[in-house]
């Protein structure tokens, strides 16, 4: 086995843990893509790494034992070759690793951002919104609050049958379902729905003040259901 087998065989070694298999990595299949091309890249920085280290081998004076490593020629390439791969190894061990953290952090992210999912188990127990509203709201986590304050609406307008949850909807239908079903809501409600895209999407913080105003018009548009 020559010393580019002996660095591939070490690289896919790596690669081939649990943590770096397709069904752990999930829905990221295209990970396997950019695996593969670390590899690659991480092959040519083997090679530059090992040439580095002998030229400085070359330069510095070791002494006597340095110059009888030296000598050894295609032993000590070897040698040297070893240390690079093992280098490279724990490059890719740790590259990867960094890489599926950010991955699944920004999957956590998006995952916690949408809407459509957590409707859709609303639809199962559709109080709970409106308790997770008034919970956020005791602990003073506005931005939380007026998001629950909000899908509870959205609940209540299904369970009125003024709308439909369904997974693929976007706020838009939502709204475009309520106008033709009842235009004077759907215009009260209005402002509900666009300020639900600069406060939650667009990260706005708000006080209690301004969230007692939003709890107020989702009572009103309520009905008062709910309590208060």
């Amino acid at each position: 086995m020559n010393d580019r087998e002996l660095a591939q065989r070490v690289i896919e070694e790596v690669l081939s843990q649990p943590e770096f298999q397709p069904e752990k990595v999930g829905e990221f299949k295209f990970l396997q893509k950019i695996l593969r091309t670390i590899g690659e890249i991480l092959q040519k920085i083997m090679d530059f790494i090992s040439d580095l280290i002998f030229e400085i081998l070359s330069r510095v004076n070791l002494g006597s034992l340095g110059s009888k490593f030296l000598k050894l020629g295609p032993v000590a390439r070897v040698i040297i070759n070893v240390l690079a791969i093992l280098i490279v190894g724990a490059l890719v061990f740790f590259l990867v690793k960094l890489v599926l953290k950010i991955i699944k952090s920004k999957r956590f992210r998006f995952k916690k951002e949408d809407i459509s999912d957590e409707l859709e188990e609303f639809t199962k127990t559709p109080s709970e919104p409106l308790r997770l509203a008034l919970e956020f709201k005791r602990i003073k986590e506005f931005r939380l609050s007026f998001r629950y304050f909000f899908l509870a609406l959205l609940i209540n307008f299904n369970e009125r049958e003024l709308i439909r949850i369904q997974k693929f909807k976007t706020n838009r239908q939502y709204f475009r379902e309520l106008s033709a079903n009842d235009s004077e809501i759907a215009k009260a409600s209005e402002p509900f729905f666009e300020a639900f895209y600069y406060i939650w999407y667009g990260k706005r913080d708000i006080g209690m003040k301004e969230l007692l105003e939003w709890e107020r018009l989702y009572y009103d548009l309520s009905g008062g259901v709910g309590g208060r």
